[in-house]
């Protein structure tokens, strides 16, 4: 059984997550009808993440500040490079273009969960 604490932040995380990862499809989905497909996810990544940080800071019950302004950044250029490269794979495989960076997202949740908690708990 999960301890209440770690479960909110789960919830928490899950919720900002999706949010964040609707903001970022939604303006993938538009970027997509005016330039590359890779280029859209980039644009939209970068705009996500942001928006994610002040999320991530709140699900954690953590300060913003600049040592965690700077470092979240790595944690998602991490998973923008992995990312990208199951975007490719994903692609390639034959699924839709339109759908292929969810599925991305989601194959990498678990890692992400854990590098933010590392980094929110300091």
């Amino acid at each position: 059984m999960l301890k209440k604490p770690l479960s909110n932040q789960i919830v928490g995380f899950a919720l900002s997550g999706t949010l964040s990862t609707i903001l970022m499809f939604g303006i993938y989905v538009v970027l997509n009808k005016f330039i590359n497909y890779q280029l859209s996810y980039l644009i939209s990544y970068v705009i996500a993440v942001i928006a994610l940080y002040f999320m991530n800071a709140i699900v954690f019950k953590s300060s913003i500040s600049m040592h965690t302004f700077l470092a979240f950044p790595l944690i998602y250029l991490f998973q923008y490079l992995f990312g990208a490269a199951l975007l490719e794979i994903i692609v390639r495989l034959g699924f839709s273009v339109t759908f292929a960076p969810i599925l991305a997202v989601i194959l990498l949740l678990p890692l992400t969960f854990f590098l933010n908690k590392k980094l929110f708990s300091k």
